[in-house]
């Protein structure tokens, strides 16, 4: 039972925004390479998220994407796939090229043929850590399941040496024997139901709220058009309540809400309220006030 379903990263539209409201050049540049990881990320994401529902027949899991939860900081998942006797992670990396693991330090190093070595920090690394996180989560909640990980390497782009990793590392086709496994593995747990319906509780929305220090603009940088929820060009009034796209054929009203909430993704709420609402000269006080309390509930 697919319980969180796939959905492209929040932190993709947000980054489409500020690519299209910020006067900074260089900053432009790097804003763009993020945008093609997080695409990467999500196409190899989405392969997942389609061959786990296919399961659905055949075993018995829970699965939750893209899961972030509250332990001494935030923490955040590509998969959580729930059985009846544990919990699996898979963190999914949509990487070409050759695939090699380090250790001492972990490292994931790319070689492609003609360009230079690129290393990245090791998801080996990053699956200990979630499992270790889940575990106190766990335990905090007085809930004792086994918890189990993998690295899944979901397209045929990637060609992968795992000899010199723990980890388990698969490939698309092996998921779902690797569930099976160690499900099988475990007797069945009646914590893992209250552990269902704790993650329905207790999952967090994931908000950005520092993409201003991340990527070193103010708010002077950016332009405070209205800009199309759709293809994020300028949006132009035609009448009190209508506005059409200067691009592309949208037509709908502005919400100032869902302004304010991008531009809480760039900086922190205490620092922005005086100078946002001078920064957003086309919308009156009144309307600028009684939508802020909006998003304060």
């Amino acid at each position: 039972m697919i319980q969180k379903e796939f959905r492209s990263s929040p932190k993709m539209h947000i980054l489409k925004r500020l690519y299209a409201r910020l006067h900074l050049d260089e900053i432009k540049v790097r804003i763009q390479q993020d945008i093609a990881k997080i695409e990467a990320g999500d196409f190899g994401e989405e392969i997942v998220a389609k061959r786990l529902n296919t399961y659905k027949n055949t075993i018995d899991i829970h699965v939750f994407h893209d899961i972030t939860l509250y332990q001494n900081g935030l923490f955040q998942m590509d998969f959580l796939v729930a059985t009846s006797s544990c919990i699996i992670i898979l963190e999914v990396k949509n990487i070409s090229g050759h695939i090699y693991f380090t250790q001492n330090p972990q490292q994931l190093i790319r070689k492609i043929k003609g360009q230079p070595d690129q290393k990245f920090r090791s998801p080996e690394t990053q699956i200990q850590k979630y499992i270790k996180q889940l575990e106190i989560w766990n335990y905090s909640h007085q809930y004792n399941i086994p918890i189990y990980g993998a690295v899944v390497f979901p397209t045929l782009s990637s060609i992968v040496n795992s000899d010199n990793t723990m980890t388990h590392i698969l490939d698309l086709d092996e998921i779902e024997q690797f569930i099976y496994k160690q499900n099988q593995e475990n007797i069945e747990n009646t914590d893992v139901q209250k552990f269902i319906n704790r993650i329905k509780e207790k999952a967090i929305d994931y908000r950005i709220n520092t993409l201003g220090e991340y990527y070193n603009f103010k708010l002077y940088h950016l332009n405070s058009d209205f800009l199309c929820p759709k293809c994020h060009s300028k949006m132009l009034k035609k009448s009190r309540r209508k506005w059409n796209c200067s691009n592309c054929t949208y037509t709908g009203q502005r919400i100032i809400k869902e302004e304010l909430d991008e531009y809480l993704s760039y900086f922190h709420q205490d620092m922005l309220k005086q100078d946002l609402q001078k920064f957003m000269k086309d919308v009156s006080k009144s309307t600028f006030y009684r939508e802020w309390k909006k998003i304060q509930k």
